[in-house]
């Protein structure tokens, strides 16, 4: 959250390169652009679900 065109994807996008640097695989991150329309109406609840799931496949990837 911030003012528009202030760098913050640019940010964001960066550290993940980072950290793919750092060996952290693709699985255990997760890139949420809540500006994509098909999350309209999504609720706390619908995130917490969507974070559980996402943890879920990352276990099921590493095993």
């Amino acid at each position: 959250m911030g003012i528009r065109r202030a760098g913050k994807s640019f940010l964001l996008y960066q550290r993940i390169q980072q950290l793919l640097v750092r060996d952290v695989q693709w699985n255990e991150m997760l890139y949420i652009n809540f500006e994509d329309e098909r999350l309209v109406g999504m609720t706390a609840n619908d995130l917490n679900l969507l974070l559980e799931v996402h943890l879920g496949m990352a276990v099921t990837m590493n095993n």
